[in-house]
């Protein structure tokens, strides 16, 4: 007989969106159900190159401001969980979310991404791409994307 499905690690995916709330939620009760598991919370911010280089010597401190913002956004998030009785901590990097995502699910042995997507399609999939797309396409472990809520 099959041992019923365990979560050890989960990691959420976060922009900060109505979305990521979601996945949040979906990942808080799937951590406590399938668990108990550990939730990490990944952001990664990202400044293109041509924009890095349009802001010139400021970029600095843009990048440090992303960074602040995203830690303290992190942390009350990260203070929730745990009040919660879930364990939890977070990584926020500079960095393609493609990219970080994949890079710390493999660092920490994620068995799932639980991430929000907004749903478009068409010419707006086309024109703004998908992140959530493309973390399916290289993630190292299954990948859970949560639409948000109906217009």
């Amino acid at each position: 007989m099959s041992q019923p499905f365990r979560l050890r690690n989960v990691l959420v995916a976060t922009d900060f969106s109505p979305e990521s709330a979601r996945a949040l939620a979906y990942a808080r009760e799937l951590a406590s159900r399938a668990g108990p598991a550990h939730v990490v919370l990944v952001h990664a911010y990202y400044l293109p190159p041509e924009l890095l280089s349009f802001v010139g010597d400021g970029a600095p401190a843009h990048l440090e401001a992303l960074s602040e913002h995203a830690s303290k956004e992190l942390e009350k998030a990260l203070v929730e969980l745990q009040e919660a009785g879930i364990s939890a901590d977070y990584v926020t990097q500079h960095g393609r979310p493609e990219q970080v995502v994949a890079r710390v699910a493999l660092e920490r042995s994620i068995d799932l991404i639980v991430m929000g997507t907004h749903g478009r399609t068409g010419l707006a999939h086309l024109a703004l791409g998908s992140v959530a797309c493309r973390v399916v396409q290289s993630a190292p472990c299954p990948v859970l994307t949560v639409k948000g809520a109906a217009p």
